[in-house]
């Protein structure tokens, strides 16, 4: 049988994919949580802006992208839209936080940047400093060590009817 395609899924087999994935983050973040923050000295929403701040300058990421020539500098509306509960108010708070225990620095973007970037003069930006790229880097590589629960794809073209009656 072919592949599914967006088309030929139905609005129970959505509904049960977005089920499972909400399942599989919840099943994450307990082993995340365990194996990968604990004894690390920040929360996992932390870790989840820290990690983010760390790709962007370290390692070139995309998501969240880093402003261009900026040395790694990523805007605040940028990681926003990069981590998980990412109301304004609690991305403001988390770099607060991480800036105290001296892992990130944050700025204004330069008038130059607003421009280039099409936002507010008075926008800020942020960015791991030598000692929060370690800890970043530390929680990226745990995250590559940390083992999954196994989760069993369903043979193509067989969605239908697989988790039928059994709600999320």
């Amino acid at each position: 049988m072919k592949n599914p395609t967006v088309d030929s899924i139905t609005e129970t087999d959505a509904a049960s994919i977005i089920g499972s994935i909400f399942r599989v983050r919840r099943d994450l973040v307990k082993i995340v949580k365990e194996h990968v923050i604990d004894r690390s000295g920040v929360t996992l929403e932390h870790a989840d802006v820290l990690v983010d701040l760390y790709g962007a300058k370290e390692r070139h990421w995309p998501d969240p992208p880093a402003i261009e020539g900026s040395g790694g500098w990523v805007t605040f509306s940028a990681l926003q839209k990069s981590v998980v509960n990412n109301t304004p108010e609690l991305v403001t708070r988390r770099l607060r936080d991480l800036k105290e225990k001296g892992y990130v620095e944050i700025a204004r973007v330069t008038k130059a940047e607003a421009k280039k970037l099409g936002i507010d003069a008075k926008s800020k930006k942020a960015m791991v400093t030598p000692m929060g790229a370690e800890k970043g880097r530390e929680i990226h590589e745990k995250y590559g060590r940390v083992k999954p629960p196994v989760v069993t794809p369903a043979p193509p073209g067989e969605f239908s009817g697989r988790n039928e009656g059994q709600g999320f």
